[in-house]
């Protein structure tokens, strides 16, 4: 029984130190990275589903773009996301960041 009494002291300071906020701060920005970072997946799914379409249609040789790449054998050919595209992902989710850390100036303006 003091077992769950000291846990439940603990989670009380907890709460009064103020990392719970914290906590939620964090958890604030990775939702919202993540957020972005699927922006920019969807933005890359759709180049990547026009580029498919493409190939389909013209069947082209091999060819790349800078977020996508198009290789064709005897055996398969295969369409893939390339560095780059993963890069225009991350930079979609820190635009994000940026955005919420100006949300976070403006709110503090108004508030003084």
């Amino acid at each position: 029984m003091k077992k769950m009494e000291t846990i439940a002291e603990n989670a009380v300071a907890w709460l009064k130190r103020g990392d719970a906020v914290r906590g939620e701060k964090q958890l604030g920005m990775s939702l919202r990275f993540i957020y972005g970072y699927l922006k920019g997946f969807i933005a890359v799914a759709i180049l990547y589903v026009v580029v498919a379409l493409t190939i389909i249609l013209l069947d082209p040789k091999e060819f790349s773009l800078f977020v996508l790449r198009y290789v064709q054998t005897e055996e398969y050919s295969q369409l893939k996301v390339t560095l780059w595209g993963h890069g225009l992902m991350l930079l979609f989710g820190l635009y994000e960041l940026l955005l919420l850390k100006a949300e976070k100036r403006k709110k503090k303006r108004r508030r003084v």
